[in-house]
């Protein structure tokens, strides 16, 4: 498998790439109607493709606003976590599954984990198999947790075509 070292404009290049969004956008269907987050209910109201900010009960969006949404939040979360945490050389099919796993846990999450400590230590299968403790929320684990995981690390370890 070929890895790349990248600065952070290559970075953000390669994961800013339209499989990465089509990931998200697979893994989240956009719901118009704020709906309680699967593990903490009401008290993180979601709407869209798993947006939060300034969300109530009740809310609603059109599918222009939830796609524009999924873009601010990848643009706002997740590509400064990936920049600012990843140091070590990634394929493109590694960057998209990190960037859907960030667009789901935060940045802060992503930075302090086991999975980032791995990667940067180039240990690769040893970051892969990180995405398997990822399907708590609240304390339940959720089936929608771990079917995502599970699509996160097959595109991590999969061959770069």
């Amino acid at each position: 498998m070929h890895k790349m070292y990248m600065n952070a404009q290559e970075k953000a290049t390669i994961i800013s790439t339209v499989q990465t969004l089509a990931l998200i956008r697979a893994q989240t269907r956009a719901v118009t109607l704020a709906y309680p987050d699967p593990g903490y209910g009401w008290k993180v109201p979601t709407i869209c493709h798993g947006h939060t900010r300034g969300v109530k009960k009740g809310d609603t969006a059109t599918l222009e606003q939830c796609e524009a949404w999924l873009i601010e939040d990848y643009e706002a979360i997740v590509l400064p976590a990936l920049v600012r945490c990843v140091t070590a050389p990634v394929t493109e099919n590694e960057a998209a599954a990190l960037a859907d796993f960030v667009f789901n846990v935060g940045g802060p999450g992503f930075c302090a984990s086991t999975l980032v400590k791995k990667l940067n230590a180039l240990d690769y299968a040893g970051a892969a198999a990180q995405f398997d403790r990822w399907v708590y929320s609240n304390g339940k684990k959720l089936p929608g947790l771990v079917k995502r995981r599970a699509a996160e690390r097959a595109l991590f370890e999969r061959e770069a075509t």
